[in-house]
């Protein structure tokens, strides 16, 4: 709609300098060079008040979308309704903004809705909350959805709030001389079993001519893997780039897992609980869109907010994880099918799976699209 009347407005201009061509004296000619400023200025201010005229008019529909979800979502409740989240202890931003921003507290407080967050300490272990009902939204990657969903639990994802961009270091103790990936040859590695990082650490491997035979790769949790390598129990491993700056006076980074594997950061739900509730679900997303677009507005606030919930050093600390970050509330059906089944196939391939599951029931827009996005 702008761009067609900024070109109506560029069409007034161009025919009144027509008709000023027409004319042959100079007082004609100054006639209608002041004809043609006042047209100039009237068509102009006319596209200003059509443009603000339509911002008012979507505004108030999405008022108006708004409303009808919200009635919607307190139809759909009988008495009181607690929503628990899982959140990550080490990184992710959007729950936490939520939580620190009131955006929960906006959304839901007059629907006799509550919202509680639950840490955990990695993507994986928030999915297994997600899978075994003690909460109902869960953020992480494309991985740990494929291996709950393998052994039986009803959990899709519903959006997409980021893509990493070098967020993910493999990282090695600076005293043992590794300086890539190669170098792992006889190292013990500390790695989420399960999660985005140790698919694209074990395809690493692959690429830089080793197996998992050539490494000693064993299991801890994010904040966990922080301890083992500040203790020299780890000689390397898969860390957030957030957990790098608490390590990094004794840890180099040596790659990076996006150079191996996209990286997607997702939305889940309960299934039960999104079928019982679609319009809540859907409200939860407006809170998710809501946070990115703050953050993306305020990245100084974001990032204090941000640090201080994962007990970074320094708010300077979360620029990098910040800045690494694309950050934008969206769901390609087609991209993550494609990606769940790429992931599928690397995880028959070792061993990871050892049964092929089917992609169509792990991606759902229903919410995304009842949310109005």
């Amino acid at each position: 709609m702008r761009k067609k009347l900024l070109a109506l407005v560029l069409a007034g201009i161009t025919g009144v300098g027509l008709l000023a061509g027409c004319g042959s004296s100079d007082k004609s000619s100054e006639n209608t060079q002041e004809s043609e400023e006042t047209v100039e200025s009237s068509t102009e201010t006319q596209a200003e008040e059509d443009i603000a005229q339509e911002d008012t008019e979507d505004s108030a529909e999405a008022d108006t979308e708004t409303d009808a979800l919200k009635a919607a979502s307190e139809a759909e409740i009988d008495g009181e309704l607690v929503i628990s989240i899982g959140d990550h202890q080490t990184d992710q931003y959007i729950w936490k903004i939520a939580s620190a921003k009131g955006f929960f507290e906006e959304e839901f407080d007059e629907d006799n809705i509550s919202v509680e967050i639950q840490m955990f300490s990695g993507g994986p272990q928030v999915f297994e909350a997600v899978a075994a009902g003690g909460v109902q939204f869960g953020i992480g990657g494309l991985d740990p959805l494929i291996n709950y969903s393998s052994s039986g639990a009803d959990i899709s994802c519903i959006a997409e709030f980021a893509i990493n961009d070098h967020s993910y270091p493999f990282i090695a103790r600076t005293d043992l001389g590794i300086e890539s990936v190669a170098d792992l040859k006889g190292h013990n590695v500390a790695v989420t079993i399960g999660s985005y990082r140790h698919n694209a650490f074990l395809t690493a491997l692959q690429e830089n001519g080793l197996t998992e035979e050539d490494v000693d790769i064993f299991n801890l949790s994010n904040a966990d893997i922080v301890t083992a390598i500040l203790s020299g129990e780890a000689d390397a491993g898969v860390v957030s780039l957030a957990n790098y700056e608490k390590v990094k006076d004794v840890a180099e980074i040596i790659d990076y897992a996006e150079e191996y594997k996209t990286s997607h950061n997702i939305i889940v739900v309960d299934n039960a609980f999104a079928e019982k509730y679609p319009n809540t679900t859907a409200r939860v997303l407006r809170v998710a869109k809501k946070s990115i677009d703050w953050l993306l507005e305020n990245r100084e606030e974001a990032m204090e907010i941000f640090a201080d919930a994962v007990a970074l050093p320094t708010v300077e600390d979360a620029a990098s994880y910040y800045d690494t970050m694309d950050f934008g509330l969206t769901l390609d059906v087609d991209v993550i099918k494609a990606d769940l089944k790429s992931t599928i196939e690397f995880d028959l391939e070792n061993d990871i799976l050892t049964e092929d599951l089917d992609v169509e029931p792990l991606v759902d827009d229903t919410y995304f699209k009842l949310a109005g996005f």
